[in-house]
């Protein structure tokens, strides 16, 4: 009786303990499961009100694409997904070229696709780093 009792107990403290570290955010279905929305370049907030279309990027999990729009215009790109949260992005991305009222949340993102070399997820940010510092930030819609 002792026997089954200390194997329930260890049973139900090993499910506990692989609930609580398998329940983090940071695994690619969570990165294909929403839209995102910049709000963040380089540490530093961006203003969002600037943002002309606010529906987002998506990234597909069966086709490894990109697309939607960071700010204005639309893009659609290829990206890899390795082992240990590495991501970049395949070269070049394509965005249609959209005279736009404020391209510096567009131009920013742009100017650190090619520095992409990782990803987390943390609640409902997804951010893109160079393995030590964040380059973009998303939050989910």
């Amino acid at each position: 009786m002792r026997s089954i009792l200390a194997i329930i107990v260890c049973v139900s403290f090993f499910a506990c303990k692989t609930s609580k570290s398998g329940g983090s955010n940071n695994s690619s279905a969570s990165l294909f499961k929403h839209k995102w929305m910049i709000v963040a370049l380089n540490g530093e907030d961006v203003d969002t009100t600037k943002i002309f279309k606010k529906n987002g990027i998506m990234f597909n999990k069966e086709t490894s694409r990109i697309s939607g729009a960071v700010s204005c215009n639309a893009l659609i790109g290829s990206f890899v997904l390795g082992e240990n949260n590495a991501f970049h992005f395949k070269q070049p991305l394509a965005s249609t070229k959209m005279m736009c009222p404020d391209m510096s949340i567009e131009n920013g993102f742009m100017k650190v696709v090619d520095k992409v070399s990782n990803y987390k997820i943390s609640g409902k940010y997804l951010v893109l780093t160079d393995g030590d510092n964040e380059l973009a930030k998303f939050v989910q819609l």
